[in-house]
């Protein structure tokens, strides 16, 4: 079993590596310009979308054209940040926001300023496939900075690119510390690391992660983003190229075929791995807390769904994503059920049943279904990571699970599904405040509660969704709707264009077992 961990600092502890740019000496108005536009920059955010309109209409509130001081900002805050100066950046897109800024002054009848001249980026020819990205207002004061596709789906796996449900997750997660705050967790379907880095770098990070995905491609991304954010010092610059060179031609030259599932293993060096070993590394988190089984530590392991290996004590379960492909969703749960139940977990005091396989429930077999997403294209592997589904209407109206009802409206059929209990978002907060008044979760207080499991559901289609909430109830799972969300412009700023898609959380328990 290939598992691998990384030496983790409280980012209390951790010195600032880098700081954006603040525009102090200039008016609110071009503070909150350039903020946008260094947010939309660092993430790799194509000048296409509605963010940069944004900065457009700013820029349309005056006559006049910005001042030197803020040409000086925008540059500081695009191509001269030093972010971008410590983590490589794609040049075409550094290139295309130079661009789009000449073009913005040009076409307003304002002198373009030198600096806006595109010239001045070279793209070299045979450019890697993958780039770092930084996501502002995510994680640490510094933002969370990742090494991932520009081209979203690509190499027959979803898994290479960070998706809008890992940042909502994650920012619920972190709001309310109960959920995962000093407890073990592991995460089904990390991808590239998005959730798993901003919930060790918050405030009240969990005591130990497991952060899993199945594609070997994603998996040697995901150690590496959690090093990159997690380690002190991190690493430098010219560390940064080698393995972002290394890795760009292990994804050319190492495509798998969909749904293949080629073993993984891990890097040799937890702090710049620059190729892979044989060896897994094994290093406590600094500071952990000492007389449990893995407190303290951050893995990486490799698990399909489909054929599980014993995983790690836990306390509790995430996964952001990860219901879009229908022959999934079983296995999917039917592990949620193992880890749960305790049976999928080394030295579990519960029954010791097998872990399941695909289409099983402990023992019990699991009705296959041959219903398959439409709007589901191809490409999809056994990782966990989901495909944008096209032609689904972004309005969030009409929402399946209307809150405090229990019932699924599906084109205006109302189902009821006794397995769904809304809470709202109220009681989640009081709830929370009666759980971190006297400190926040403690050793005795984990042991006594029942493990549970929170998804975020990015909603491109109805009938999936409600083939996950059917398949749940089968697997002896109840859920409830914990919080839902959407993200707007100014914070979907990832690969694919997802502003205002429904993200809903669900708790999962066992039936019967509820908190």
């Amino acid at each position: 079993m290939a598992m691998c961990s990384v030496a983790y600092i409280a980012p209390h502890k951790r010195q600032e590596v880098c700081r954006g740019v603040q525009c102090e000496e200039g008016p609110v108005k071009w503070g909150i310009m350039c903020e946008l536009v260094t947010r939309a920059h660092l993430a790799g955010v194509s000048t296409s979308r509605s963010i940069w309109s944004h900065v457009a209409a700013a820029l349309d509130l005056h006559q006049q054209p910005p001042p030197q001081e803020v040409v000086s900002h925008l540059m500081n805050g695009t191509v001269r940040h030093s972010l971008a100066a410590w983590a490589p950046r794609d040049p075409a897109h550094n290139k295309e926001v130079l661009m789009w800024l000449a073009e913005q002054w040009r076409t307003r009848g304002w002198p373009v300023p030198p600096e806006f001249c595109p010239e001045v980026v070279a793209i070299p020819s045979g450019a890697p496939e993958l780039f770092y990205k930084t996501y502002l207002g995510l994680g640490g004061s510094e933002g969370v900075t990742l090494l991932e596709s520009g081209g979203g789906i690509t190499h027959n796996t979803t898994g290479l690119t960070s998706w809008c449900g890992s940042a909502v997750l994650a920012e619920w997660a972190t709001n309310y510390p109960k959920v995962v705050a000093g407890r073990r967790v592991l995460e089904l379907g990390a991808g590239v690391g998005l959730a798993a880095c901003v919930l060790l770098t918050s405030p009240t990070p969990p005591a130990a992660y497991i952060a899993t995905d199945c594609h070997h491609h994603v998996l040697h991304l995901l150690q590496h983003n959690l090093s990159l954010n997690l380690t002190t010092p991190p690493p430098k610059r010219e560390d940064l190229e080698k393995f972002q060179e290394w890795m760009s031609e292990e994804v050319r030259r190492g495509e798998v075929e969909a749904g293949e599932v080629k073993p993984w293993t891990p890097p040799v060096n937890h702090t710049c791995p620059l190729k892979p070993s044989n060896s897994p590394v094994q290093v406590v988190r600094r500071g952990s807390e000492e007389g449990r089984d893995g407190e303290g530590e951050v893995v990486v392991m490799q698990v399909d769904w489909r054929d599980p290996p014993r995983l790690p004590p836990v306390d509790v379960v995430v996964a952001a994503d990860v219901v879009y492909d229908v022959p999934l969703i079983p296995p999917l749960l039917a592990l949620i059920r193992c880890v749960l139940d305790g049976s999928a977990l080394e030295n579990s005091s519960e029954d010791d049943t097998r872990v399941v396989t695909r289409g099983t429930k402990t023992g019990t077999q699991m009705e296959e279904t041959d219903e398959t997403d439409t709007e589901i294209k191809t490409g999809k592997t056994s990782d966990v990571k989901r495909e944008p589904d096209e032609g689904i209407n972004t309005v969030v109206n009409g929402e399946e699970a209307d809150q405090g009802t229990g019932l699924i409206d599906n084109n205006k059929k109302v189902v009821e599904s006794k397995n769904i209990q809304d809470r709202s978002e109220m009681e989640w907060e009081e709830e929370n405040k009666k759980s971190t008044k006297k400190g926040t979760n403690t050793r005795g207080r984990r042991e006594s509660q029942g493990r549970e499991a929170y998804l975020a559901c990015t909603r491109r289609s109805q009938e999936t969704m409600l083939v996950f909430l059917e398949e749940a109830g089968k697997a002896g799972l109840t859920t409830e709707l914990v919080y839902q969300n959407c993200l707007d412009a100014d914070r979907a700023l990832f690969v694919y264009n997802e502003m205002h898609l429904p993200i809903k959380v669900y708790k999962l328990t066992l039936a019967g077992c509820e908190s």
